[in-house]
């Protein structure tokens, strides 16, 4: 009886599924499959007027979609992004269109023009221009640092690189304040100008540096490049520089300077430049006879537009009026002479100018606390565990370092009180405590360990910085063969009886640079490189502790005369 009552709610349970799903299961519909292409079209357009000159194959050697391909949206992505980093498309687009069933692609293509004429000119401060013939260095001489010439396809970038190369030539040249300036307008007709403000060349005659409480004028001297005018008390200065004031020394020697400090604990220094130049350019005498000189320019390229007119009716011409305009050409040639010279004649002593480094030193900041944390790292997936303490900074008591704190402490400069110098927290050079950390574990063996990174902790309202050095111990290794590799002509042997360290022993970095400094001083190699072979790679899936083995390379380099060298020690 009770099976019977089962039977039949399972079948009122199955009855009232279909009912619900049956419905739903009758109009479902098959998933309607992406459509495919049927014809990939190109159209070529140009920018501007004439002929696009790229041909529709160059076009689709860039294009990967083919007919018969799956279309969905976005597809055509990383072809439109493949023409464009040509450089030769103003614009490129992809049009779908569907007929009979079948998709068109059509690619629209908008093409560059090509440079029909580049034209150099100079901009007077009222924002008129007059031609290349008025600027001071000359037009031939400013060609050859652009690389748009007449016949290659305008580019914006090339343009915008050209400008830049015209400004920093200028600044070389000890022009000040140089301007260089461009619009677009060349990707619609080819015609391509540069508007050229050129400034003056003014020399330093007197350099100073203040601010500067904290060191000597002299010390800081030594990190700037600038230097003061050629005297010929002072043969030096014709060696070392012209003191032309130039833009991009000056940042440089900025840059220079804020580093300079920033490495003694200075972290907020700020330095910047002032000088008398700028006075000069705003003065109403100079701005009266620059102006003088831009009207008598202008009034001559009028003339002498007038002239060439006149020149070109050949049999028209009007004797009376050729003679004439000859006449006005040569007296406006007298006037801007006149104008050039009374414009250097102020210029001869005005373009000698003061020049002062002004420096805002700031706090001087030290070493406040400075603690060592220990993580492994693995060596596949680089994921970092602390070793010496739980997720909630709880010590860890079984933990015990390869070397101690106050080993560590004694290694590096970066010592509570001691002056911050950010230099020393740097991977590279002869002052960096992460090296000074790193070459001592080597020397215990642990020739993976390295500081993962400094943690700096400013200590608000002092001038305090803590530091936490996080280490990472690696593995001791032990060394399994040493390979001498580049030795042509040498005998292995040779090399050998140099070797501080020898297979079986404690992987000691030490002793293995110990024993390139002896290779080194046989004098018969031009380089000599000590390095493991497998490194990193050595420690896959290890654990703290473990010890492992590596190779030892000595990469060797001979001379020439290394032969001969080598000959005369085998013999002895």
């Amino acid at each position: 009886m009770k099976m019977c009552r089962m039977k039949t709610n399972i079948l009122k349970l199955l009855t009232l599924f279909l009912l619900l799903v049956a419905p739903g299961m009758a109009n479902a519909q098959p998933v309607a499959a992406a459509p495919k292409v049927g014809v990939v079209k190109v159209t070529l357009k140009s920018l501007g007027s004439g002929e696009p000159d790229i041909t529709e194959a160059y076009v689709r050697n860039h294009i990967r979609i083919r007919p018969g391909d799956q279309f969905r949206a976005g597809v055509t992505n990383p072809d439109v992004h493949a023409l464009m980093r040509t450089g030769r498309f103003y614009d490129v687009r992809v049009e779908v269109s569907e007929k009979d069933g079948k998709l068109t692609l059509e690619f629209i293509t908008v093409v560059y023009p090509k440079v029909t004429s580049v034209n150099l000119l100079l901009r007077r401060p009222d924002g008129t221009t007059l031609t290349a013939a008025s600027l001071q260095i000359k037009e031939k001489d400013l060609l050859k640092k652009i690389t748009l010439r007449r016949g290659i396809r305008y580019s914006d970038s090339q343009r915008q690189a050209d400008a830049e190369a015209l400004r920093e030539h200028y600044e070389d040249k000890g022009y000040y304040p140089v301007s260089v300036t461009s619009d677009d307008g060349g990707k619609l007709t080819g015609e391509v100008e540069y508007l050229i403000t050129e400034g003056e060349q003014f020399q330093i005659e007197n350099m100073t540096i203040e601010g500067n409480d904290g060191f000597d004028t002299d010390d800081l001297m030594d990190f700037v490049k600038v230097r003061e005018r050629r005297r010929w008390y002072n043969p030096v200065s014709w060696f070392m520089n012209d003191g032309r004031i130039r833009p991009l020394e000056l940042q440089a020697d900025i840059e220079r300077l804020e580093t300079f400090y920033r490495n003694r604990g200075y972290l907020d220094a700020k330095a910047e430049v002032v000088h008398t130049a700028d006075a000069v350019l705003t003065s109403d005498v100079y701005q009266q006879r620059v102006n003088t000189l831009n009207k008598a320019r202008a009034d001559l390229e009028i003339l002498e537009s007038s002239l060439a007119d006149e020149e070109d009716k050949g049999d028209a011409i009007d004797e009376d009026r050729l003679d004439l305009l000859e006449d006005q050409v040569d007296d406006q040639e007298d006037v801007v002479e006149d104008a050039e010279d009374n414009l250097e004649d102020y210029l001869d002593d005005a373009s000698y100018v003061d020049l002062t480094f002004k420096i805002t030193e700031g706090r001087l900041y030290h070493v406040g606390t400075v603690n060592f944390e220990y993580y492994w790292q693995n060596a596949r997936d680089g994921e970092t565990t602390r070793l010496d303490a739980g997720p909630e900074g709880k010590v860890n008591p079984d933990f015990k370092p390869v070397i101690p704190k106050l080993t560590l402490m004694s290694l590096i400069r970066m010592r509570e009180g001691e002056i911050y110098a950010p230099e020393r927290l740097l991977r590279s050079g002869p002052e960096s405590d992460l090296r000074a950390i790193q070459n001592h574990y080597g020397r215990k063996s642990h020739i993976n360990a390295r500081v993962l990174r400094v943690v700096r902790k400013p200590v608000t309202g002092t001038d305090k910085i803590n530091l936490v050095f996080k280490i990472f111990e690696g593995n001791p290794f032990n060394l399994d063969l040493v390979q001498i590799e580049g030795n042509e002509k040498t005998k292995d042997f040779v090399i050998r009886r140099e070797l501080a360290i020898a297979s079986g022993e404690r992987f000691d970095m030490g002793r293995v640079e110990r024993s390139r400094s002896r290779i080194e001083g046989m004098r018969i190699f031009e380089s000599v490189r000590t390095f493991a072979r497998r490194g990193p790679d050595a420690r896959q899936g290890a654990n703290p502790g473990e010890t492992l083995t590596d190779d030892l390379v000595v990469a060797v380099r001979e001379k020439k005369h290394g032969e001969l060298y080598d000959r005369r020690r085998v013999q002895h």
